[in-house]
């Protein structure tokens, strides 16, 4: 919860979401994530589950990729990379 002259965290904008736009699914992850942002591994975590689960709307997909192209910048990795540390994907 945002306090007063604080801005909220991705993680707390998201989990403000209703169910509908955002799945309880998708937000147990989301409750999971770092702040005051998740890393670009958390991120691709969601939107795996949100693509793949029917979990999100459209504009929530849009949202996390955007997020997570610019936390690849931020951690200076390429998705390559990151897709090699995803090994929840053996799953899908």
């Amino acid at each position: 919860m945002a306090v007063f002259g604080q801005d909220p965290t991705l993680k707390e904008i998201f989990l403000q979401r209703s169910d509908e736009a955002l799945d309880p699914i998708a937000k147990t992850l989301i409750r999971q994530w770092d702040e005051p942002m998740p890393t670009a591994l958390q991120l691709l975590e969601v939107l795996d589950a949100c693509v793949n689960g029917g979990l999100c709307s459209g504009l929530e997909i849009t949202a996390m990729d955007l997020f997570l192209q610019n936390q690849l910048k931020e951690e200076g990795i390429s998705m390559t990379t990151l897709l090699e540390r995803a090994t929840w994907r053996a799953n899908y």
